[in-house]
């Protein structure tokens, strides 16, 4: 019940030294507009609950039932919670004022008083009261004040406002060419995730982060004519959208939140933004094995069946816009930086053949076929419909060396 959890009411006055009471204090002082509104946003970041009697709480992670009564926690929290409130309950009288504060230090009974005759304990384990972390929020405050709205970012956007990296990405797309999801994209992102030393290594001393072509890598099953056509207007306005404006204003929130109120918001030109656009937008790899030659007459008979393979067909209204896009994780190598060369050869020997989709064949057609426990490659789903390339054999080989570098690699790697 809240009424038990009255150690978790933020009061926001001097003996307060939560951040709230941090931030409130902030709000007070404020002299401008601005400053008015960044304190608001820094309050509205912290995971708090307003009753509607106007009590203010400090509440664990899953939040107040319906009907405003009583508090959800897991089961961890709820002991802590059950051991604090007869601890509480114990020592200090029903009309007696009750705080939390980490900075308390552990006595006897684990309490102090203050001043004003309010008691003080450590807050409950797990609870936001013991570490709130903060809602990121994708908004920002502007030069008068007004609380300002960011659209959502893309992956490689939210790459750039990181500190570190943990892992090298590579987004793997296909043209999704069916009656139902015209204008549709599928594919899956391998992640190479990087070993402590390499993250630490990433750390950046200001963002956006230049580097992000040595960690962002796209390829394309099928042809580079298909890829530009209709894939790339797409792809990069969704899931390889990369601009400027709204990564400069998502950085300014971060600043005025305190979360990178230490990393300098660099210029287009000192983060080589434009450089980093065209090598992950434009530079991209369009790996035209057998499998996208398949997908390729695939296409054809679509057409043939007077469906428009062009793309200019607005989908049905219960298709989605976003791509279909799985994440898979790389288990046999690290992610190197600048070598994204190295990076998309050892994807391919990590994902053997690629990942089939079998979402359009019923259950019962569908098999399993794992790959040798000796090669480190991840189990593979195909379905009965689906067209296996063959064997490469020596002249098949040369004919592949053709394509590009990067498959060369894979070939040799393989």
């Amino acid at each position: 019940m809240l009424t038990s959890l009255r150690y978790l009411i933020l009061r926001g006055d001097e003996f307060d030294d939560s951040l709230y009471g941090k931030f409130q204090r902030q709000l007070r002082d404020a002299t401008n507009e601005k400053d008015k509104g960044i304190a608001r946003l820094r309050l509205a970041t912290l995971h708090t609950y307003t009753h509607p009697s106007g009590t203010v709480y400090h509440l664990f992670e899953k939040g107040i039932t319906k009907d405003g009564k009583r508090c959800r926690a897991c089961a961890t929290c709820h002991k802590a919670c059950t051991d604090l409130t007869a601890q509480v309950n114990e020592h200090v009288p029903p009309r007696g004022i009750v705080r939390v504060s980490k900075s308390v230090r552990r006595m006897t009974q684990g309490m102090a008083r203050l001043e004003d005759g309010s008691f003080v304990f450590m807050p409950p384990l797990n609870s936001f009261a013991d570490w709130d972390f903060g809602r990121i929020l994708r908004c920002y405050v502007d030069e008068n004040g007004v609380l300002t709205q960011i659209r959502p970012l893309s992956p490689v956007e939210r790459l750039a406002l990181c500190r570190m990296v943990v892992g090298g990405e590579i987004h793997e797309v296909a043209h999704a060419n069916d009656k139902s999801f015209a204008r549709r994209m599928r594919g899956y992102t391998i992640v190479m995730p990087c070993n402590i030393a390499q993250v630490l290594n990433t750390r950046a001393h200001g963002v956006p982060r230049m580097d992000l072509a040595d960690w962002v890598k796209i390829i394309f099953r099928g042809t580079p004519q298909t890829y530009s056509t209709k894939v790339a207007a797409q792809l990069n306005y969704g899931r390889a959208r990369m601009e400027y404006k709204p990564l400069a204003q998502q950085i300014t929130g971060l600043q005025q939140t305190g979360v990178h109120a230490d990393l300098p918001l660099l210029t287009e030109e000192q983060c080589k933004w434009d450089e980093n656009v065209n090598a992950v937008q434009c530079e991209i790899t369009a790996f035209n094995d057998q499998r996208a030659a398949v997908h390729e007459a695939r296409q054809r008979a679509d057409t043939a069946q007077q469906w428009n393979a062009s793309c200019e067909v607005e989908q049905d209204s219960e298709a989605p816009d976003a791509a279909d896009f799985g994440v898979v994780m790389s288990t046999v190598t690290q992610a190197v930086a600048r070598d994204p060369d190295r990076n998309l050869a050892t994807s391919f020997v990590a994902m053997a053949d690629g990942v089939s989709s079998s979402s359009a064949a019923p259950p019962s057609q569908t098999r399993a076929s794992t790959a040798s426990a000796t090669d480190g490659a991840p189990t593979e789903t195909r379905s009965d419909n689906d067209t296996v390339p063959a064997p490469v054999t020596g002249d098949e080989t040369a004919q592949t060396q053709d394509n590009t570098d990067t498959v060369r690699a894979t070939v040799g790697a393989t």
